[in-house]
């Protein structure tokens, strides 16, 4: 359990993070002239591979280089393995986006099938929904392209709120595929 702090020493911790703040200071907690003594002393220090050669990691010897993924790093062979525990459901949506996503982008020419736009953040729509008809879920002719705006029209039927970034791929969607 965390000992409770007392009115007087929140409002020490409050007055701190404002003058930090205020200076314009990330590191809260480090003053000017210790942040000063610390980039001083990683002054001519070389790093892990300074001298040395670095391995090649293009092409095919890139750990997920050349055409297949050859799952060297998958399931129970890695690193944050922890005995399967990941849900069904997770996994069927990882197995989608490796293998369909691309297809259907592609097939759709990188465009939106309702307002014809072309490239930015697209996404791939379950015309039966991915949680009703699980038969259909890797079907291409339930599948189809939608750019951001028309995916959130079609499943919650209202405009996507300005600012607002939603959809399941996040990660790839930000960077907009084919713009």
């Amino acid at each position: 359990m965390s000992k409770k702090l007392s009115s007087s020493h929140k409002k020490r911790i409050s007055l701190g993070l404002k003058k930090a703040y205020a200076e314009n200071r990330r590191t809260v907690g480090f003053s000017i002239k210790t942040r000063k003594k610390m980039s001083k002393s990683h002054i001519d220090k070389k790093g892990y591979w300074a001298g040395k050669k670095r391995p090649e990691i293009s092409g095919e010897n890139h750990y997920l280089g050349g055409e297949k993924y050859d799952g060297r790093f998958s399931g129970s062979k890695n690193n944050n393995w922890k005995n399967g525990i990941t849900s069904n459901d997770k996994l069927e949506r990882k197995r989608f986006r490796r293998e369909m996503q691309g297809l259907i982008f592609k097939r759709d020419n990188y465009t939106c099938q309702i307002c014809g736009k072309r490239g930015g953040f697209l996404q791939v729509d379950h015309i039966q929904s991915w949680a009703d008809y699980v038969k259909l879920r890797f079907e291409m002719k339930n599948l189809r392209t939608l750019c951001m705006d028309c995916h959130y029209l079609i499943t919650y039927g209202k405009k996507k709120p300005d600012g607002v970034v939603w959809g399941h791929n996040l990660s790839q969607s930000e960077r907009g595929i084919g713009s």
